[in-house]
């Protein structure tokens, strides 16, 4: 079967009648991607691996959260591969996948006493749409001459992927994402070298970062360049 785009109303419609436990068809929702080599087949393979990953939380606390975003953002990757641009960039798809493929994973990860935010269906905050987090922080970290290719992608806390990396503009250069994280999580370090709440930590050089950005290309530089670049902007930062 092909993959699908959802419009944001239907989505959100769709959202508000399945967490009210209200029946729907759903299979007159959706429009193909006909134009796009990719299975939906390819899809659900990957949301049955996050879905048996999740046999491994018993206690649904932050830390086990943070553990299972990273393992499902390497299982995610791995079973997709690459998507090309036009998907990647398609908010109607990632609304599709959000409601369609991820929805019981989503209201696992997301809920407490109420329904999943919309946000965490990308409704209203596009960067809040989970798989797509979990996509972009396997697709933005993936080093393929690594000996292991998603070693930067397990590293960071919850805060530091969508704080510091998924939602500011900065994003967008690869090179300087993984320099990020390697200045950030050197070696094994978990809790991280700049330290991850003091307002004079990493928090800060989240803000020069994106100065920065206003006025340097930073899409040029190599992961060196970057990595260098970070050192400076938080030389004077508090260290955790």
């Amino acid at each position: 079967m092909p993959l699908k785009t959802l419009s944001a109303g239907d989505a959100q419609y769709l959202l508000s009648c399945w967490q009210s436990d209200q029946e729907e068809e759903a299979d007159t929702y959706g429009r193909e991607l006909s134009s796009v080599n990719l299975t939906e087949n390819k899809l659900d393979q990957a949301v049955f691996a996050i879905n048996g990953l999740r046999s491994t939380v018993s206690h649904k606390h932050r830390s086990d959260f943070a553990s299972f975003d990273c393992e499902a953002a390497v299982l995610f990757h791995q079973n997709l591969q690459e998507l090309p641009p036009v998907i990647e960039s398609n908010a109607e798809f990632w609304y599709w996948v959000a409601i369609f493929k991820f929805f019981e994973i989503i209201e696992w990860r997301h809920a407490r006493k109420e329904g999943a935010h919309p946000h965490n269906y990308g409704l209203g905050a596009r960067m809040g749409n989970y798989p797509l987090r979990l996509w972009l922080r396997a697709s933005l970290s993936y080093d393929e001459k690594a000996d292991d290719p998603y070693e930067l992608t397990r590293k960071g806390t919850i805060d530091f992927w969508e704080s510091g990396i998924l939602r500011p503009r900065y994003s967008s250069c690869r090179a300087l994402v993984k320099g990020f994280i390697r200045y950030q999580y050197p070696d094994d370090a978990s809790r991280g070298y700049l330290h991850p709440t003091d307002p004079q930590g990493v928090r800060m050089l989240y803000k020069r970062i994106k100065r920065m950005h206003t006025t340097l290309a930073l899409e040029l530089l190599d992961e060196g360049e970057a990595y260098e670049l970070l050192k400076d902007l938080g030389s004077d930062l508090m260290t955790a």
